[in-house]
């Protein structure tokens, strides 16, 4: 009879701990490092080039849900449209990029001697591919590659890329022990919104 107890307890203590792996996966954030945006995280305005005006709709939803996550307090408010580009710090460009290149991407960028200069990516220790800003930067660039992004037609995976994308715009990295998280990098992303792992993630930086 003790062994008997003593073989159920074991049994409880392993399916335990298996409910456990789930939770924590779900609690990983995303990878952020010491350097962000240094445009003022409270005045965010977004510029839409010509090449992108289809795609207003899918990143206003997208823009929108980074200010309003449900999840409580950020700073970032406004994350609006202009349409003076000087007033941008994450500016939209689409093209026809091929078939076999990236669905969208962002790149980010200071000024040096009044050029624009790449700031790049860097590797997070321990979490492979999840490349965050090597620097400080001043603005954003994101490219919406046409021939990927418009085989999306379900608005939440169109806004999903969006909000994704906006989140490398404000130094976080990819999450991708975590499918729910918006900034886990595969198609096999559950989410198409902010999470509260993203929102940390981004209050870490923008404290």
């Amino acid at each position: 009879m003790k062994k008997l107890r003593y073989w159920l307890i074991g049994l409880l203590l392993i399916i335990g701990s298996l409910g456990v792996i789930p939770a924590a996966s779900a609690a990983t954030m995303p990878a952020y490092g010491n350097y962000k945006l240094t445009w003022n995280i409270e005045s965010i305005y977004y510029y839409i080039d010509q090449s992108a005006p289809g795609y207003s709709g899918t990143i206003a939803a997208a823009a929108n849900n980074w200010v309003y996550t449900g999840l409580g307090y950020n700073k970032l408010y406004p994350n609006t449209r202009t349409y003076n580009k000087t007033n941008s710090a994450v500016d939209f460009y689409a093209a026809f990029y091929g078939n076999y290149a990236f669905t969208a991407m962002t790149e980010t960028y200071k000024r040096v001697n009044g050029n624009a200069v790449s700031v790049g990516w860097v590797e997070v220790p321990n979490r492979t591919g999840t490349g965050v800003p090597a620097e400080n930067y001043l603005f954003a660039e994101i490219h919406i590659n046409n021939d990927i992004f418009d085989g999306y037609t379900d608005f939440n995976q169109r806004q999903g890329i969006i909000a994704h994308e906006f989140g490398h715009a404000w130094g976080l990295g990819h999450n991708p022990e975590n499918p729910n998280s918006i900034m886990y990098n595969w198609d096999s992303r559950n989410v198409y919104t902010i999470q509260q792992v993203d929102q940390d993630a981004f209050n870490a930086l923008y404290p």
